[in-house]
């Protein structure tokens, strides 16, 4: 598959208590509650006036998400309920019903968040990892012409030469980011060591159905 010259580029892995495996099939019924609109929580954030200069005629921007496996967020000691994003105005206004983003409620220092960030996405397709799509970090700089840092996790970036396999990414997949394209997300809300077991039993389920997970959603 090939990648267009300049796109948006995000490492996933674990987060929030959970493996990327429930987590593409937690975001998956949240595509689905959207109509394909699913909100993706990264923890630093992507200036939404570089965006603005890579998206399509169509004013979408191409956002490739990669496999990047990280331990911080696989087991975190408390778990946030993001339920509210800063419009353009300055205004906190609630998340859609559909979107869930969840993270660590604490950084690495400690410090209790009071902020985190989300891609605001599209995709017609369910969500999965993919194998078809190979990335080389190495023909790519970030836009402007810096070098990809390896302690970037989310990025805009343009094609500057030919790959030269420094670093490979093959599994992963690819949206749209549709505007505003990325928001501060605000008023976090501690979830429940029963409301995380609950999560992680529907996780664990292979039949869980839009109803049930509308009903968790309400009850958090």
């Amino acid at each position: 598959m090939q990648l267009p010259d300049a796109f948006v580029w995000s490492k996933i892995g674990p987060e929030g208590g959970l493996d990327l495996h429930a987590i593409l099939k937690w975001k998956e019924l949240q595509r689905q509650l959207g109509m394909g609109l699913f909100y993706w929580g990264i923890g630093q954030t992507v200036k939404a006036d570089k965006i603005a200069k890579v998206v399509n005629r169509d004013a979408t921007a191409t956002v490739l998400f990669s496999k990047q496996p990280s331990d911080f967020d696989a087991r975190p000691s408390e778990v946030c309920f993001w339920t509210h994003f800063i419009d353009e105005t300055g205004v906190a206004r609630p998340l859609p019903k559909s979107a869930c983003v969840t993270s660590s409620a604490l950084t690495k220092s400690g410090q209790r968040k009071t902020k985190h960030y989300a891609f605001v996405c599209f995709r017609d397709q369910p969500l999965r990892l993919e194998s078809g799509i190979p990335f080389d970090v190495g023909a790519y700089r970030n836009l402007g012409g810096k070098e990809i840092g390896d302690s970037q996790v989310s990025a805009v970036i343009e094609r500057k030469q030919q790959p030269r396999h420094v670093r490979s990414y093959n599994n992963g997949f690819l949206a749209t980011l549709r505007y505003p394209y990325v928001v501060t997300l605000v008023k976090p809300k501690k979830l429940t060591q029963a409301q995380l077991e609950r999560q992680r039993q529907l996780m664990a389920s292979d039949k869980i159905s839009r109803r049930i997970f509308e009903d968790f959603l309400g009850q958090i």
